[in-house]
This record gives structure tokens, C-alpha cells and sequence, in this order.
């Protein structure tokens, strides 16, 4: 009897042909020893100095089938000085392997010497090449001495192709060979029922992992099977501990974003906010113009906050730290019903219109007090410790009415009744003492108007169609002092720039007209009068002395002459006493004369 490898052993059994007696006994033998067929061993050494990286390739194998491929147990020890070291690992190839070398296991560090997990060598397999190596990753023991590897391998599914070899080089990386399997399942259940076995943890050959599904979707898909329509935790981060900054669930693509809630006790891993605060947080540290946080629905963004702040709704650029567009409601109503109602809508979808305060029915916007709905112009009070003036303001059909009550104090919640004190009507007209204005400002009352300076309080009355040469298409009152002298003024403007006081009426209460003065009559009061003409004591001068006085002064005695009227002008009044006294010198005259012409003889 004698061993024989598989191809003799197939030669025995051909179509047509018996085995001999001998054959039978090789045939025997041959399988008592089949497992001398699938191990190999062997040795290699390092030379002293060896550096990392140097490999050594000891051993080509040579599937005989794509059976054959299978797996490899492969054990090493080795020694060097006085250390020692051994492992053992698994290989898997096939003929569809890449040409490429990847690691199926380390040799282990010598727990005796080693403080840190580094390891000597990799065990590498080239599946394209069907080819073992060895190959250094880390140097240990004496320098100078040689580093001897023993090696055995075994061919799980009896591979018997071996051929040694001896390539050396060196490379300084190598791919990672994992145990691999198309996909993996955890399953849970009563152990006495294999019927209960439910999937606790799947991975399938994508990478995606499922807890609670056998199909999972994403690289993380957790599924809950909820019953009796119960609220369901789906999944929990918890962080154990006592104290504690905040619990954190990051999110990173380029940029960084962060859930992130906050330890209730001490910690000093807490990075914003307050104890027990959450906070939603996208850490963009590349561009500070980007990474905005989004809220969306309907595959649309409906809310934004921006990296400046700006907080968006309807819009996805805010202008404003709350820009919206849209309408808000506030109130008890929906914004068109009832009282406390109160909507800003937005007009149409350019930026451009601010929009507008509206409602149907009657809105009050409450300043110090709440309306009371069924006590018409009586609110309730919001304080009960100290006297207040109340103040309201209600729009509606009527206009916007702005009302106030009397200072007092009133019980909390209780009706205070109010007054209206100004109006603005649908039509534009606003009354202020008066419900009902009947110009575009009604004032039932005294206006004030005043400002500290030397022009004072004004009233402006312009008329912008009085555009012709030499028309003033402004006239103002002032209210004047300094430079001004005391007393109010009256200007017109022209739009060519001109103009200036037209009226002037001193504090003294002297006037000053800068212009004609026409009228229909006058009426002049000034004491004393002329009278004192006619008194029996009057010295009426005589005829040559007034012709004498004409001659000399060309006017009439105690009359100005043109010359003084002219400069220093005359005063109305007494001008006018003046006049009547001459006419009455005058009528004494005449008198006199007709008594003389009655004296003579005819």
C-alpha cells in the first residue's frame, strides 16, 4: 500500500476498469492520511536590523477547483532573544479575488514586554495570486539579532496545492481583511419557541444596519412595532451620570450640526444657554454667511434663521430680525371675529408693501387696561394699587377712536369708564374734542403750538397751486421775539424766495402794516379832543399872525410839516385832532368875519 494524491487515486477508477487488490490498499492508506495532504509548514526568518514594512512571501497555494479556494487556518509563532509570541487566523479567498494584499489577522503583542496594544506582523493574502506573506509592522527585541517565524498552515476544505517561496520586499501598507458574510441577523425570542423569534439587529451587505426590521433602508433604520395606539420611544441618548455639561447628537457634512441638551446640575461641559436648555445649533465655521436653520414642510421652507440672526417666516430672507410674510393674528378671535381681534395681513408678494392693520370687527389695542366686551366704552382695569390714567385706542366702522379715562383707582378687573378724546374718521378727517370733525383736523378747543427759539410757535398755511410772479404761495404766523422784538408777526413767502413781515403786532399792542390799508370805515377813539377850541379862554391867533406863519413855514401851525410826515410819519389819531382843531379855528374865523361884514354900514 502506498499514498496517492487524488489525480493517481482517479486513475484506478476509470469506465471499464476494475481496482486491483493494491490498488484498494492505496486507495485505504490514502485517506487514513488525507489530512497530511492539506497542511503545509514551514519557517521564515528576519534578518537582524530588519526594518517595518519589510515582508516576506513564503507560499504560493494552488486551488485545484473553485471548491478548493475556501479558507486557510494559519498559525505562527514566533522568537526573538527571549521573547516569544504566537496566533492563529483565518484566510478567505477565491478565484474572483483582486490582485491586491490584504491583512487576515495580526500577530498579537507579548503581553510579558508590550505596555501599549502595538503588534509585530500581519498575516496577508493575495487572492488573485492565491499567495501568503509575512510582513513587519513593528520591531521587538535585540537589534541585532535574527527574528525567527514557524508556521503552519491547514487547508479547511483539503486543499493539497503547495508551493514554497521566497520573495522579499517591503510596502508599507496593506487592506484590511474582515471575517465578511453577505449580511447578519439578530434574532430574539422565547428559547423554548423558535415561533417567537423576532429581528432585534440586522446588517445587511450595504452597510445599513436595522434594529427592528429586517429591510433596513439607511445606514441606521430603527423600526417599533406600536400596538394599542400607545405613545411610543422610538429611540433614547441617554448620558449617565450625576453632573454633567450636556448630552450632544452631532451631525457632520463639511460643517458640523448639533442637538444638543443641557445638564440640569453642575457640569462644566455646558456650552450654551442655561440648565436643562436645548439647543438646536448648525456650527458652520467655514462660511459665516451660511448654514442657516430650516424649518420645512411640504417640501418647502417655511421658517428660517439666518447666521446674523434674522429670523424669516414666509420668507427665506429675512431683512429684518423678524421679517414675515403673511398675516398675524392675535387675539381671542381668528383675527376677523369678535373682540381682541386683531390681524396685520400683508398686502400682495412684493417686499415693497408694509401692509396693513385690519380687522371686521371691532379691534382694540389696549394700553393699561383689557376691553370688556359688553360695556360698550367701559375696559377693565389691570391694577388695583395706585391712581392711573387709563388709555385704549378701538378701530372699526367708525374710525380709529382714541379714548382715556379720569385719573383714579379702580379694582382689578373692574369697568373703568372711558372718554373719547381724539378721532380719526373713515374719511380721512381728524377730531380732537369732537366725534364728528367736519374738516381734516376739528379741533373743539385752544390749540398751543410753541418752540424754543426767537421765531417761536407757527402756523403754516400753503396753497402750492399760487405759482404766478410776485404771489406768495406760504403764509406764516409767529409768534416773535429777540431780533424780532416782542410781538406777533405775520410773513408770506414767495416761491421765488422772497418776502418777509407783512403785519406786525407789537406786545404793546402797536400794529404795523408793511402795505395799503383799505376799508370801508374807521373807527378812531384818542383823548383829549378839539374841543378846547371852543372854550371862553381859547386864544385864537390873529390873521396876520397866521399869515405871517404860513409865509414863513408853509403849513399850518402845529401841523407837521411834509418833511417830518415824510420821515418820522403821524400818528392817525392825532392827526385827525389836529384837523378838527384847525376846522374849528377855522368856524371861529368865519364867525368873526361875518360879524364884521354884519358891523358895516351898507
Amino acid at each position: 500500500m502506498a499514498k496517492k494524491n487524488k489525480q493517481e487515486l482517479k486513475t484506478y477508477f476509470k469506465a471499464g476498469k476494475r481496482p486491483t487488490e493494491s490498488q484498494f490498499g492505496d486507495l485505504i492508506d490514502s485517506y487514513a492520511h488525507l489530512d497530511e495532504f492539506s497542511e503545509y509548514s514551514t519557517f521564515v526568518e528576519f534578518p537582524a536590523n530588519y526594518q517595518i514594512g519589510d515582508y516576506i512571501e513564503f507560499l504560493d497555494f494552488a486551488p485545484s477547483s473553485a471548491s478548493a479556494g475556501g479558507f486557510y487556518e494559519i498559525s505562527l509563532a514566533y522568537t526573538r532573544g527571549n521573547i516569544a509570541c504566537g496566533a492563529t487566523h483565518i484566510a478567505a479567498v477565491s478565484h474572483s479575488n483582486p490582485d491586491i494584499w490584504r491583512e487576515c489577522g495580526t500577530v498579537n503583542k507579548n503581553n510579558y514586554i508590550d505596555s501599549e496594544p502595538n503588534y509585530n506582523f500581519t498575516v496577508d493574502v493575495n487572492g488573485r495570486k492565491c499567495r501568503l506573506r509575512i510582513r513587519a509592522i513593528h520591531t521587538y527585541g535585540v537589534a541585532d539579532q535574527v527574528l525567527k517565524v514557524f508556521i503552519k498552515i491547514r487547508s479547511i476544505n483539503k486543499n493539497d496545492g503547495w508551493a514554497a517561496i521566497d520573495n522579499r520586499g517591503n510596502s508599507s501598507t496593506s487592506a484590511p481583511l474582515q471575517p465578511m458574510t453577505n449580511e447578519w441577523s439578530l434574532l430574539v425570542g422565547n428559547l423554548a419557541s423558535k415561533e417567537s423569534a423576532k429581528i432585534a439587529l440586522k446588517v445587511n451587505r450595504d452597510g445599513n444596519v436595522g434594529i427592528g426590521t429586517a429591510t433596513p433602508e439607511t445606514k441606521l433604520n430603527v423600526v417599533h412595532e406600536n400596538s394599542n395606539n400607545q405613545n411610543a420611544t422610538v429611540a433614547k441618548f441617554t448620558t449617565i451620570g450625576a453632573t454633567g455639561g450636556s448630552n450632544i447628537l452631532s451631525l457632520s457634512y463639511h460643517n458640523k450640526a448639533n442637538l444638543e441638551l443641557n445638564s440640569g446640575f453642575s457640569g462644566l461641559g455646558r456650552r450654551y444657554g442655561d440648565y436643562f436648555d436645548f439647543n438646536i445649533e448648525n456650527d458652520n465655521s467655514y462660511d459665516p454667511n451660511f448654514g442657516s436653520i430650516n424649518f420645512v414642510t411640504s417640501q418647502n421652507i417655511k421658517m428660517t434663521v439666518k447666521p446674523n440672526g434674522n429670523v424669516g417666516i414666509g420668507t427665506v430672507n429675512p431683512l429684518s430680525k423678524l421679517d414675515v410674510r403673511g398675516t398675524i393674528y392675535a387675539g381671542n378671535g381668528d383675527g376677523t371675529q369678535g373682540n381682541n381681534a386683531m390681524a396685520i395681513r400683508y398686502e400682495d408678494g412684493s417686499v415693497n408693501n408694509w401692509g396693513s392693520l385690519r380687522s371686521s370687527a371691532e379691534t382694540y389695542m389696549s394700553f393699561g387696561v383689557k376691553a370688556d366686551p359688553n360695556a360698550g366704552l367701559k375696559w377693565l382695569s389691570t391694577t388695583s394699587s395706585f391712581p392711573r390714567f387709563n388709555t385704549a385706542v378701538v378701530t372699526g366702522s367708525e374710525g380709529i377712536k382714541f379714548l382715556s379715562s379720569g385719573f383714579q383707582q379702580t379694582g382689578l378687573d373692574l369697568p373703568v369708564s372711558m372718554n373719547e378724546l381724539m378721532r380719526i374718521s373713515p374719511n380721512g378727517n381728524v377730531g380732537i374734542g369732537t366725534e364728528t370733525p367736519q374738516q381734516k383736523l376739528d379741533v373743539q378747543g385752544a390749540i398751543m403750538s410753541q418752540i424754543s427759539s426767537n421765531e417761536g410757535g407757527a402756523i403754516y398755511l400753503d396753497n402750492k397751486t399760487k405759482t404766478a410772479p410776485g404771489t406768495a404761495n406760504r403764509w406764516a404766523i409767529y409768534n416773535m421775539t429777540g431780533q424780532y422784538s416782542n410781538s406777533l408777526q405775520f410773513w408770506n413767502y414767495f416761491s421765488d424766495g422772497g418776502g418777509g413781515a407783512r403785519l406786525v403786532l407789537s406786545d404793546a399792542g402797536n400794529m404795523a402794516l408793511h402795505g395799503k390799508l383799505e376799508a370801508k370805515d374807521v373807527l378812531i377813539t384818542a383823548t383829549p379832543t378839539a374841543d378846547h377850541v371852543f372854550a371862553a379862554d381859547y386864544k385864537l391867533r390873529e390873521i396876520a399872525e397866521l399869515e405871517k406863519f404860513i409865509s414863513e413855514k408853509s403849513h399850518l401851525p402845529e401841523i407837521p410839516s411834509a418833511k417830518e410826515m415824510t420821515d418820522s410819519g403821524l400818528s392817525v389819531g392825532d392827526f385827525q385832532i389836529k384837523l378838527l382843531q384847525k376846522i374849528e379855528e377855522l368856524t371861529l374865523y368865519m364867525i368873526s368875519m361875518k360879524k364884521e361884514i354884519d358891523a358895516k354900514p351898507n
